[in-house]
This record gives structure tokens, sequence and C-alpha cells, in this order.
């Protein structure tokens, strides 16, 4: 099964009769990345929440037109497809919290919120104090 191909079209844009000779725009669709098995097993998931996901046939679908030259324009889709993939493999894996760390993060959460309560409150009683001073009526 064939699951990548790359094709080159004519882009648009400036660059004059150049652009209406040569087909620079490059195209990698790799897919369906289901079945591509080089694809580590957990990145799947976060290749299919990237915005270069085709859903109706599972297939990622990346382009460039950034350079001149059809073989920039390639390699810039390969960066850009190599970027995806180590991006998306090496995403965190979620784990739960457990009721400990829970605890330490509310405990934490409440100091952070008295401590700026406290500070709002000291900065007002400076900011009173200021008021009505050498009043002269």
């Amino acid at each position: 099964m064939k699951t990548t191909t790359l094709r080159n079209h004519g882009s648009s844009g400036p660059g004059g009769q150049n652009v209406n000779k040569v087909n620079t725009k490059a195209i990698i669709r790799l897919g369906p990345i289901s079945q591509t098995m080089w694809i580590p097993r957990w990145a799947v998931d976060a290749l299919r929440n990237s915005p270069a996901y085709v859903k109706y046939n599972d297939s990622i679908l990346i382009s460039s037109t950034k350079h001149r030259s059809q073989s920039d324009n390639v390699q810039d889709c390969l960066d850009k497809l190599h970027s995806l993939i180590r991006d998306s493999a090496s995403a965190p894996i979620k784990t739960p919290l457990s009721e400990e760390t829970i605890a330490k993060l509310a405990a934490s959460e409440r100091a952070f919120k008295a401590r700026v309560r406290k500070e709002k409150e000291k900065r007002s009683q400076t900011k009173a104090s200021r008021r009505n001073v050498g009043h002269w009526d």
C-alpha cells in the first residue's frame, strides 16, 4: 500500500513568468496514518489533532510554496513533516494526578491567594493613608 506521495504543482503568487513555467509548489500526503508502520502508535492521536490532518482519508497533508525552487519546497515539506511527527511523538503522556498531589496543589493555591489578598490589603492601606493628608478645609 502506498502511504507517502510527493507531488509538485504550479505555485501562485509573485514571481513573474517563472510562476507560470515551473511547478514549484510541493505537496506531501502521508496516509492513512493508522496504517503507516514507522509512525509511533502513541503519536497518532496527536497527529489527528494537528491542523495538517485530513479526516476523510486519515492522512497528513503538508504543502510548501515558501521558496522559488522545487527542491527547496520539497525540503521544507519534509522538514515540516519531521517536526510534526517529532512534536507529536514527544508530547507528554498525561497521567492522572494522585489525591496527595491534588491536595498539595489546592493548599498551594490557597496560600497564593491569601498572599495576594494580604499584599492588596497592605497596598490599600498605604494608599488610604495618603488620602486627605494636608487637606485645608
